[in-house]
């Protein structure tokens, strides 16, 4: 029975080939999304499960407040793992490490900048268990200038040769024995390196020992937590308690300050994060919508395929209403159409594997979402049997319906022809064309919102100059003593109008310091802020404006006592400033005073509101040498920079890049998210189409003599064109009802994402609604104006 069942299902895929490929295509669409969902939400929710002890681990982070302020961090002080290792029970080890920023690594000839390297403490291995293909994890770390490799960086500078026992020279740290080397760490991990540097040799430079009181200090580090087995996180915090009280009972921080600190699990840290809920929570909204473009396209793929199913069935009726006269049960027939949708989705998953490989593989998928997904089959069990399991609910799903409403009508009704179109049948077919294009069309205005989004911030002014300014990166303290000299060079070229040396700008990131600020009442008071540290060209490079006081127009002394400070107006408003020039500050080392207030500008991304800053003389070594240039002859100018460059540091290569390029990236994300929801869009549209291609074909031939008698009446072409087009046109016109209030709510959510956002307009919906009425009018006009043209007589005897 079975085999029959095959062959006669087989046979119809065959017979019907047009309708065949139309629903396979839109199947395959769909289950091929779905594939690419579920690697993703795969990769997702394993995060930082990869290691034995994942359950095990724990990162450690802190809220603080001061002076009313508070705020959670996961960057702490150096001191926490050794202070509480011997002080908490639960904790059986620890792992401390920072990125450093870029270093210049040399090995004989060879020499780059390396911007993904790590100082990792001596049990970074023993407690996260990467894969050793050379070395001892025990004791890799253990000695000082040492260093891990992952397989990749060691190929970069070693060959295929075993690196063990080999050294590398990393910027102004010397020479780096290698004692190990590892896989390539995953893609989802939090912790992220391609080579480890022994933490011991940062900390013995800086002769730094261990102290309570150190813990609000030097806060960027990570630290994690190996707990014993059966230890938890209550136990943890009570203990903490105790350590404070009795290490800290004159608080020695800032008299407004408060110091809680805060554990979360290792695996929780990516969507479930309580240190940064805003980043687990956007995490977790990307997260939710990737899943729900998947949903949504297979349903539109079942959908399409329901539709196109009918169609075709009308035309087998006579097929099914003769099986039935010749013994054929109603259980049989449904098993004989189930057996088709199953066949057809087994076909069709077996494309969609090759178009996931081929988008996977061949496409910048996996670089516009920042994964490294694959199609491995046999080395992936979620994958296969999820992917038969796709397979089996789509079948089930998509063939159920056509296989109960066609072997419920009657063996006569059948043989007659007569599935009654207008009936409970014809209106499900309507209500789910008119449900893809509900789908389709808030899609296409969430597309037409995000581009608008994105738009608006390139437009939006920052309140600083970012166009034509060369951002060139000092990585080495040799190159920090001859940038001053590199930067008059540089200013000798007509077309270099300015530039300036710095900690930071724009788009690079900044850094908070705590310390005293007098208040309205004339008392000084603790208040953490976002600083910059900068040379008197600071403003003019990057176009500050100053709105009351004076800028820096000075080099500051480095002994200097008494430093002159720039602030924003949002940290006037802050601190509740009446007047806020000569308010004094009292650093630690130094005092200060406001000299001028600065214009606010977007530091940070548009994502974000504007912090308060500070800007202060650069009395540390510079990060950035900020080169503002004309917009003409950028080439030369850019040509001659790095032949000054070579005059300073011609041991090194020059890292140099546009602020504007710098800024975009901030924004890479947002524009990465534009670009699948064009790609669903595009799908959307195509398997929407198919399913009213399907309709209509359906249609038609129900209204075959119907056309024909009204030809015959007088109708012209015109007529007959405009009566079918105007049926389908109504679809669209009640989608375009639901779909508006959807697309607002999903433009809602987006925007959530964004401080600063653009409208949402009447004019974003009459678009995508008549993008969409174009589209069905186009679908659907080329079999409506055949069958208009169709010779009366033989439309008349159809059968």
């Amino acid at each position: 029975m079975f085999s029959n069942f095959f062959k006669t299902a087989l046979r119809n895929l065959k017979k019907y080939k047009f309708y065949s490929i139309l629903t396979i295509a839109g199947l395959a669409l769909g289950i091929s999304s779905s594939l690419i969902v579920l690697l993703y939400l795969q990769d997702e929710l394993t995060w930082d499960r990869q290691y034995n002890e994942y359950d095990r681990i724990y990162r450690y982070g802190v809220e603080m407040t001061i002076a009313g302020e508070t705020s959670r961090q996961d960057s702490v002080s150096p001191d926490v793992g050794p202070l509480l290792k011997g002080d908490i029970p639960c904790i059986e080890d620890y792992v401390t490490m920072r990125n450093p920023g870029t270093m210049i690594v040399k090995h004989g000839d060879n020499a780059f900048y390396e911007s993904n390297l790590a100082w990792a403490s001596e049990a970074t291995f023993k407690v996260f268990n990467f894969k050793f293909i050379h070395g001892n994890p025990e004791t890799c770390l253990k000695d000082l200038h040492t260093i891990v490799l992952t397989k990749k960086l060691a190929k970069k500078y070693f060959g295929d040769n075993n690196p063990l026992g080999e050294t590398l020279e990393i910027g102004e740290w010397g020479l780096f024995q290698v004692t190990g080397v590892v896989e390539d760490l995953p893609q989802n991990t939090t912790i992220s390196f391609d080579g480890a540097l022994s933490l011991e040799t940062l900390i013995a430079k800086n002769n730094y020992v261990p102290a309570p009181s150190h813990l609000g200090n030097s806060m960027i580090f990570n630290v994690y937590f190996l707990f014993h087995e059966d230890r938890t996180v209550d136990e943890f915090y009570t203990s903490f308690k105790k350590f404070y009280e009795r290490a800290l009972p004159d608080r020695p921080f800032l008299e407004t300050s408060k110091y809680t600190p805060i554990l979360e699990k290792l695996s929780d840290i990516r969507l479930r994060s309580e240190i940064l809920p805003s980043t687990a929570e956007t995490n977790r909204r990307l997260v939710y919508g990737v899943a729900s473009l998947g949903v949504f396209i297979l349903v539109l793929a079942c959908i399409n395929y329901i539709n196109l199913s009918t169609s075709k069935l009308s035309r087998r009726s006579k097929e099914i209403g003769t099986r039935k006269v010749i013994g054929s049960s109603r259980k049989q027939l449904i098993f004989q159409l189930l057996g088709e949708s199953f066949l057809s989705t087994f076909f069709a998953l077996i494309l969609s594997y090759l178009i996931t490989l081929i988008v996977l593989k061949y496409t910048p998928l996996n670089m516009m979402i920042g994964k490294d997904l694959h199609l491995n089959l046999f080395g992936n069990l979620t994958l296969l049997f999820g992917s038969i399991a796709i397979m089996i609910i789509t079948g089930l799903i998509a063939g159920l319906y056509p296989a109960i409403y066609f072997t419920r009508i009657s063996a006569i009704q059948a043989i007659k022809h007569d599935t009654n179109p207008q009936g409970k049948g014809a209106f499900l077919r309507n209500l789910l064309v008119i449900t893809q294009f509900v789908i389709t069309i808030a899609a296409i205005a969430l597309t037409i919102l995000m581009n608008n989004q994105l738009s608006y911030m390139n437009d939006k002014s920052l309140g600083f100059d970012k166009d034509n300014i060369v951002v060139i990166y000092i990585h080495d303290t040799s190159l920090q003593n001859n940038v001053k000299s590199l930067k008059n060079e540089i200013l000798k070229n007509p077309s270099v109008l300015s530039a300036s040396l710095s900690d930071t700008i724009p788009g690079l990131g900044f850094i908070g310091w705590a310390f005293s600020w007098e208040e309205n009442d004339g008392s000084m008071g603790g208040h953490a802020f976002q600083s910059a540290n900068a040379d008197k060209d600071y403003i003019d490079t990057l176009g500050l404006e100053i709105v009351a006081g004076e800028k820096i127009t000075r080099e500051i002394p480095s002994d200097s006592k008494n430093l002159p400070f720039l602030v924003n107006e949002t940290l006037v408003k802050t601190m509740g400033w009446d007047n806020p020039i000569g308010k004094r500050i009292k650093h630690p080392e130094f005092d200060g005073y406001v000299a001028g207030v600065v214009k606010d500008f977007n530091f940070k991304s548009l994502h974000r509101g504007i912090f308060p800053l500070y800007i202060s003389p650069l009395l540390v070594p510079p990060a950035v040498l900020s080169v503002k240039i004309k917009p003409e002859n950028i080439e030369e100018t850019i040509s001659f920079i790095k032949s000054s460059w070579k005059k300073y540091a011609s041991a090194y290569t020059i890292d140099y890049t546009f602020l504007s390029d710098i800024l975009d990236e901030s924004y890479a994300q947002n524009d990465y998210q534009k670009r699948l929801t064009w790609i669903f869009t595009y799908i959307c549209i195509f398997i929407s189409c198919l399913g009213l291609l399907g309709l209509t074909s359906f249609v038609l031939e129900k209204k075959t003599k119907e056309i024909g008698i009204r030809k015959v009446y007088g109708a012209t072409t015109i007529d007959v064109v405009r009566m079918l087009v105007t049926r389908f046109v109504k679809f669209v016109l009640i989608a375009n009802i639901f779909a508006w209030p959807l697309g607002y709510l999903l433009m809602t959510e987006w925007l959530q994402n964004f401080t600063y956002r653009t409208d949402i307009t009447i004019t974003i919906f009459v678009v995508s609604g008549l993008m969409a009425l174009i589209l069905a009018v186009v679908t659907v006009s080329f079999q409506v104006v055949k069958a208009a043209l169709a010779n009366p007589i033989i439309s008349i005897h159809y059968e």
